[in-house]
Order: C-alpha cells, then sequence, then structure tokens
C-alpha cells in the first residue's frame, strides 16, 4: 500500500460524501418546499 493510492481513495471517499451531503441538503429543501405548497394549497 502506498501513500498515493491511500490518498486517492480518501479523496474519492471525500467527493461521494460531499456528493450525498449536497443531494440530501436539495432533496430535504424540496421536500419542505411541497410540504408547504401542500398546505397552502388545501
Amino acid at each position: 500500500m502506498n501513500s498515493v493510492f491511500l490518498d486517492k481513495i480518501f479523496n474519492d471517499f471525500d467527493n461521494c460524501i460531499c456528493k450525498i451531503s449536497i443531494f440530501m441538503q436539495k432533496l430535504y429543501i424540496w421536500t419542505k418546499f411541497h410540504a408547504l405548497n401542500a398546505k397552502t394549497s388545501t
């Protein structure tokens, strides 16, 4: 195991975590927004 290989793995992992957290934030905002719309429309 060389350190360059490990660095690459950790970088990929960080990128993955970043993408997931951004996706979760969007999902959260989207569901909140639609929940508000549902409340106001009824």
